[in-house]
């Protein structure tokens, strides 16, 4: 009996050994897996934004030729899935003190007497916390690409109509939407090559004056209405 009982310990110490290491090995790859979650949704939204924008110009200056890539560029549904994988980071990298790290302050602070106190102001040292984790990382970088390609739609819709150039502004676009609005922005003002005159030099004026399309043709688009441009203004401003 007792030449058995020391033999029988080794094995059950080992097999707990054994149990405990392979545990051990499947968190971590589980953590590993989780860490570079994040990276394949950059990756994978890197190269769903490059497609995109060689379509935007595809069926922006060849309409005819790519069908396919001017019915892509025309329907909003070529912005859903970076907005869908936007959606789904931010869900995964919010945490309770997301907004306390982004907007520090309190209620009781900012009322109490003793002077100017202003609260909730963005903290350039929480964001840097912010996005010093993965998760919020990512979650950022998807945002700026879904600004980037709504950018790039917008001036590519504008561009088919307007037969402006295009080029410059998907270059700036893909990397900085905010240049590369401005870009188009100067373009549209500019004018383009080949872009369509609407209105003849004695019924511009008049024309405008009135919302028609006076002493142009009879397909020109009349001047863009108040609420229209108020409508706009308010979908940049949430991005």
């Amino acid at each position: 009996a007792r030449a058995v009982a020391p033999s029988r310990t080794p094995r059950t110490t080992a097999g707990r050994g054994s149990t405990a290491t392979s545990s051990g090995a499947v968190a971590a790859a589980a953590a590993s897996t989780a860490a570079s979650l994040p990276e394949v949704a950059c990756a994978v939204s890197l190269g769903y934004m490059a497609a995109a924008f060689v379509a935007y110009y595809l069926g922006a200056r060849h309409p005819k030729r790519f069908a396919r890539c001017a019915r892509f560029t025309a329907s909003p549904a070529s912005l859903a899935p970076p907005c869908v994988a936007y959606l789904m980071l931010l869900v995964a990298s919010w945490s309770p003190d997301t907004l306390s790290l982004m907007m520090p302050g309190s209620l009781e602070a900012g009322l109490s007497a003793g002077g100017f106190n202003p609260q909730f102001f963005p903290s350039l040292d929480g964001i840097s916390t912010l996005l010093s984790r993965r998760a919020v990382a990512a979650s950022a970088w998807m945002h700026l690409a879904c600004v980037n390609l709504f950018v790039a739609r917008h001036a590519s819709l504008k561009a088919a109509k307007g037969g402006y150039k295009l080029a410059h502004t998907l270059v700036l676009s893909f990397v900085f939407g905010p240049a590369g609005l401005f870009a188009h922005f100067l373009t549209t003002r500019r004018g383009g090559s080949g872009a369509r005159k609407h209105f003849s030099s004695y019924g511009e004026n008049y024309g405008r004056a009135y919302g028609y399309a006076y002493g142009g043709p009879a397909d020109a688009p009349a001047r863009r209405s108040r609420a229209t441009k108020h409508k706009f203004a308010l979908m940049s401003s949430l991005f």
